[in-house]
């Protein structure tokens, strides 16, 4: 899915920080996501060039074959939508929650947005300060299902 291989292009390429620093006098302050890891270290390369791309494409994390061996779990998607790696994972959470959906499978979109239904500190981008606040949300959620399925 381009959205997908999009969102992990800008993160591994430094877009948001390459775009702050360019747009601002000073990149003091500009954030910087990567590369951390060797760009196919997860799901194999995302560059279709070549057949780089054969490893991410039979594990795509957005193909239904894939996401179907999710059957037995309950997904949450967590997205704001605001810079250059948030405008595609909202486009790409929307697109697995729907997929999701389609195959029957329990899921949970939370889509912050701009990030002022997350919180006060969250603008919508990739930052810790949305992270942490959608963490808050989750970790409970996440203790409730461990203790109901510890009662069955």
């Amino acid at each position: 899915m381009a959205t997908v291989r999009a969102a992990v292009l800008a993160t591994e390429l430094n877009l948001p920080g390459a775009w702050c620093a360019l747009s601002t006098s000073s990149s003091q302050g500009c954030p910087t996501y990567g590369p951390y890891v060797d760009s196919d270290a997860v799901f194999g390369s995302p560059y279709p060039v070549l057949g780089a791309d054969h490893r991410w494409n039979a594990y795509d994390p957005a193909a239904p074959a894939n996401l179907s061996k999710l059957k037995n779990t309950q997904v949450t998607l967590y997205t704001g939508d605001q810079g250059v790696i948030d405008a595609n994972t909202a486009t790409a959470a929307r697109t697995v929650k729907n997929r999701l959906d389609q195959l029957g499978i329990p899921s949970r979109l939370v889509d912050y947005g701009n990030g002022a239904s997350l919180s006060p500190q969250c603008d919508g981008s990739h930052t810790y300060a949305c992270w942490g606040p959608a963490y808050a949300d989750y970790i409970p959620r996440l203790k409730a299902a461990f203790e109901a399925a510890a009662k069955n």
